[in-house]
């Protein structure tokens, strides 16, 4: 099977089937889906990992499914983490800006974002996103803190934990695959960046997924 490295796997876990898409990327990160292959889901039952052996025998067949439709593979794997698998909570980053220019730099928005993931976690869980709603520079609300004149930048951020053992149940199945997962991402969060708007998500909006174990209602406004 032939090979590239700007080739990715996307595997979708549902409750009725498994999906991965294989995608081309380009310099301009636009995605070209070169093949789709799908099989039915076994070992997961309303996004909870029940039978591991059954799981990995349903990924396998769909993988197999897509590299046959698409004629082209890759070890590089991005996998969304069901829903029902993560926990949600917002936090606050702060800090005071050092620049010369006296003008809010991307360091210190990446500085920031870093700042607002210091959290405590038990081994129970694993931090996935932190996803920016709110920045502030000098107590005033901004969309963009970069180049603004100021010292104090805040951050508010929508955190996205999930459980350390699905996680790890994931990853040995891909390994013993002889994938390479280069991502999670938390399911509402992956259909919401296929989906939505940018506008659609500064006015905000509700999306629905119906699936045939349970249907899941994501907000997103930011």
């Amino acid at each position: 099977m032939k090979t590239e490295d700007n080739i990715f796997l996307g595997i979708d876990i549902g409750n009725a089937k498994i999906c991965v898409a294989i995608c081309h990327v380009n310099a301009q990160e636009s995605c070209t889906i070169k093949g789709v292959g799908t099989s039915v889901s076994e070992g997961i039952q309303k996004g909870l990992i029940t039978n591991e052996e059954a799981l990995f025998k349903s990924i396998d067949k769909a993988i197999k499914r897509a590299e046959q439709n698409a004629g082209i593979t890759s070890n590089k794997v991005l996998i969304n983490i069901p829903a029902q698998h993560c926990k949600f909570l917002h936090n606050m980053g702060f800090l005071i800006s050092k620049e010369d220019s006296g003008q809010i730099s991307n360091d210190d928005r990446v500085e920031c974002i870093k700042r607002s993931k210091n959290i405590a976690l038990t081994n129970e869980d694993t931090l996935l996103h932190a996803v920016p709603l709110t920045y502030k520079v000098e107590g005033t609300i901004v969309q963009n803190p970069i180049g603004v004149f100021g010292q104090s930048l805040e951050l508010q951020t929508h955190l996205v934990i999930a459980k350390s053992q699905t996680i790890l149940t994931l990853k040995k199945i891909l390994n013993e695959l002889n994938f390479v997962i280069n991502g999670f991402v938390c399911d509402p969060l992956a259909q919401s960046e296929s989906i939505l708007t940018s506008d659609n998500k500064q006015t905000g909006t509700f999306l629905m997924d119906f699936g045939s174990g349970s249907t899941k209602v994501s907000v997103f406004k930011y």
